[in-house]
């Protein structure tokens, strides 16, 4: 995730992805409920937490952990 924000619903979403999603629709992808406010808000909690991380497991190179699978939904949105 490199620029998540977060939606009405609660959810933190990729920029990117939602934007797209709201571009055709105006619900939740993780609901389905209809989005009173489709304003998009930066979550810079979460994005501060995936730049800790990402520092973490480049300081450790031999890290065989996969905690995030490659599935288009993981890139779509991570709820905190």
């Amino acid at each position: 995730m490199i620029d998540p924000v977060m939606e009405a619903d609660g959810h933190s979403y990729e920029r990117s992805a939602i934007e797209r999603w709201l571009a055709t629709k105006s619900t939740s992808p993780m609901t389905s409920a209809e989005l009173e406010n489709t304003g998009l808000f930066p979550n810079h909690t979460l994005r501060r937490m995936i730049r800790q991380w990402q520092q973490t497991v480049r300081a450790e190179p031999d890290s065989s952990d996969s905690t995030f699978s490659d599935s288009p939904a993981n890139s779509m949105c991570l709820t905190v």
